[in-house]
């Protein structure tokens, strides 16, 4: 994916051909992390059912009202999370240095989900819900089957999209060498190195992601990989003849 002998070859494909390529990437990148992203979430799951066993009480949610029978304020503290319980109106608010963190008030939910974002969720659409250890372990049976597949097309759909979207941003970059280098490629064609440019960045992307690095800007790095492979894909082409207008973006 670096010589200039297979950019040459790529300029020269259809783009039909490229699109059925990048479905294959999209396709298989998205299997690989994935997996890796399942693996946690059912060893969470897991936990998460052990925990619920020794630690969580019995939250009861009636007619838009929660309840439960251990002394309140309740709660539970982690590293960078909370489980809270208090329907006396005691507790208003998930304490600001947890990262995360859930509060079961009397009508309301609380879900912090990072260091700026509290969400609130209304419990008066509940008309009876009980959550206990038993309920955690039946979300866990049935979340084993259901939730990989689920996560997997969704990955699918929003990292083919994004992926989609990233090429056509950056074929401003290869237009701009088409144009600065005095080459003639077709706008399809540019799509096409665009498309097989991005397979690099993308595996290292994923391979990072997967292993669990740490890379400070990965991002900036990834987008100059791709934008330093499509220049030199693009200039790998042939310059136009003297005179010859060149096609616009």
């Amino acid at each position: 994916m670096t010589s200039g002998r297979f950019y040459q070859d790529a300029a020269r494909k259809p783009l039909s051909e490229a699109l059925r390529y990048g479905i294959l990437l999209v396709f298989l990148l998205t299997a690989v992390f994935s997996v890796r992203f399942t693996a946690d979430l059912l060893k969470g799951l897991t936990f998460f059912e052990t925990w619920s066993r020794q630690h969580l009480p019995e939250i009861v949610i009636q007619k838009g009202e929660a309840s439960t029978k251990v002394e309140q304020p309740w709660r539970y503290d982690g590293r960078e999370f909370v489980l809270m319980i208090d329907t006396t109106g005691k507790t208003a608010k998930i304490d600001d240095h947890y990262r995360y963190g859930a509060l079961f008030t009397k009508n309301v939910l609380f879900f912090k989900t990072g260091p700026d974002e509290t969400r609130r969720y209304d419990l008066s659409r509940i008309d009876e819900l009980r959550i206990n250890a038993g309920t955690v372990s039946q979300f866990r049976k049935v979340g084993q089957w259901v939730l990989p597949p689920f996560l997997f097309l969704f990955n699918l759909v929003v990292y083919g999209m994004s992926l989609f979207i990233q090429i056509i941003f950056f074929s401003l970059v290869s237009f701009l060498a088409n144009w600065i280098g005095r080459r003639r490629l077709s706008y399809s064609s540019r799509l096409s190195l665009g498309t097989y440019a991005v397979t690099l960045p993308e595996v290292l992307d994923t391979g990072v992601r997967v292993s669990g690095l740490q890379i400070q800007f990965l991002g900036a790095v990834h987008f100059a990989v791709y934008a330093a492979l499509l220049v030199t894909a693009v200039l790998q082409s042939p310059p136009a003849e003297t005179g010859e207008s060149f096609e616009e973006l």
